[in-house]
């Protein structure tokens, strides 16, 4: 029952709107304030207006009456919420039958129909009780109630992700593997890491170790539970490592003629460049600069990949090559001299490559002191192994001496039993001269001949002999 205590006496307000039963039936209590004295009626159900009474007189009566409950119905709002694995939720419950300043409080369990991440579930409100102090003037019509509410999915982060290391390949792309580890998951929830379409990375595409790796996109969740969850900072760091690629470069097989260097014209080969990166300055040479079989082998190159070459490892591969002879022309000078003097032998050469020599000298055939022609030939000339030489003989000629032209020469017949015997005689005013040079040790028999050398006798004990005139010089 809800009522306005008064004092009734003096000026005072009295009750309105009071339902009450008295003996059984409805009575309608109204209480009026009319100056300083309060009217009331008593007014049954059905029956005539009142008349208007005064409080002293109505309240002169007596009567007893019972105050019921009042029926009323609650409406439940379900409260949206994240996943957490559970059907339950918190709902707010409320009536509009209560009377205005009346202390009842609603309770119940709102429930989804299931766990599972969704919009506008259906909420079944189960189990309402009102509580409170003016609770018991209140009966509910049911103690349930439905509603809607949406469950989000729960966001979860995820770490322990790793990336494969790689070899170079001018790329900064890698792939992204481990099973990794998810945080803020629901105990029992099925939920794994699928990293098939995930992409890694690096920093940049350069050779090095501990690289820091960022992971990016395709990384997802799977399992029955996967629906229910969100993937938050799917943006993560790793680290990984960038080893250098394998350039291999090769000499090429080269064939030259000996030039005195090392040089050689054939270009090497490259095999593993990868695409964006050049090579450069690619030298191959001999490794002797001597004529005969020899080995090529790499000397210089450049590598331009943006890193110093520091993303490769340098393979090299020799190669087999020969040195060919060249072709060495001396030629002997030809040299005019007169009887007795000493000539000066002296040559040119075609071929013969810088800072290489000629070692010996030439040398000429016959005794030279006697008026004639002789020839110069190489004698003691020498070409290293590198050549291959090629001498034009060179001719001497002797002239007679002209203050000795009075001389003959004579021309020895050389004996079978010797090598050479060269006989000179000189004839003048005064006495001959006789020079033997012999080469072989002649036998122990003498012989003598006289003949007559430009109208003089010469004795010589010697081999027999036949000789012949000439004009020499001494």
């Amino acid at each position: 029952m809800n009522t306005n205590r008064r004092r009734w006496r003096g000026h005072a307000c009295g009750l309105s709107g009071v339902n009450a039963a008295l003996a059984g039936a409805a009575m309608i209590l109204a209480l009026t304030c009319s100056d300083s004295r309060a009217q009331a009626s008593l007014t049954p159900p059905g029956a005539p207006a009142p008349t208007l009474r005064t409080l002293d007189q109505v309240v002169t009566s007596s009567a007893s009456g019972q105050i019921v409950p009042r029926n009323i119905s609650v409406t439940a709002a379900a409260q949206d919420k994240v996943y957490d694995g559970t059907t339950t939720t918190e709902v707010v419950l409320s009536s509009s039958g209560l009377i205005a300043g009346d202390r009842v409080a609603f309770s119940g369990n709102g429930d989804f129909a299931d766990k599972n991440v969704g919009t506008g579930k259906a909420v079944t409100v189960s189990g309402i009780t009102a509580t409170g102090s003016d609770a018991g003037n209140y009966v509910l019509s049911t103690t349930s109630a439905s509603a809607t509410a949406d469950i989000t999915p729960r966001a979860v982060t995820i770490t322990g992700l790793t990336a494969d290391n790689k070899v170079y390949d001018g790329t900064v792309t890698t792939t992204i593997s481990g099973s990794g580890t998810i945080s803020n998951l629901v105990a029992g929830d099925s939920v794994t890491i699928d990293t098939s379409a995930a992409s890694g990375a690096f920093a940049d595409k350069h050779v090095g170790t501990n690289k820091t790796v960022t992971i990016s996109g395709g990384v997802s969740l799977t399992g029955a539970d996967a629906s229910n969850y969100t993937l938050t900072g799917a943006t993560a760091t790793t680290s990984a490592s960038i080893t250098p690629a394998t350039l291999v470069i090769s000499a090429t097989q080269d064939e030259k003629t000996y030039d005195g260097t090392v040089a050689s014209v054939a270009r090497p080969t490259t095999e593993g460049l990868i695409a964006g990166d050049s090579v450069s300055g690619l030298v191959q040479i001999f490794d002797n600069s001597d004529a005969g079989n020899r080995g090529l082998h790499i000397s210089a190159y450049s590598i331009d990949d943006g890193n110093d070459g520091l993303n490769y490892r340098v393979v090299k591969n020799a190669a087999y090559g020969y040195i060919n002879k060249a072709d060495l022309i001396v030629e002997l000078d030809d040299v005019t001299i007169t009887a007795g003097e000493n000539p000066q032998l002296s040559y040119s050469t075609g071929g013969l490559k810088e800072n290489d020599v000629l070692t010996g000298v030439p040398s000429v055939t016959g005794n030279h002191r006697i008026a004639g022609t002789y020839q110069i030939s190489a004698g003691s000339l020498s070409a290293d192994s590198n050549y291959n030489m090629h001498v034009q003989p060179g001719t001497l000629t002797v002239l007679p001496d002209p203050a000795k032209s009075d001389a003959t020469a004579v021309t020895p017949i050389v004996d079978q039993a010797y090598r050479e015997v060269i006989l000179i005689s000189s004839v003048n005013a005064s006495e001959p001269v006789v020079q033997t040079v012999v080469t072989a040790e002649p036998p122990e028999p003498s012989y003598e001949a006289d003949k007559d050398v430009g109208g003089m006798s010469t004795e010589v004990t010697s081999p027999q002999i036949s000789l012949q005139p000439i004009a020499m010089c001494r």
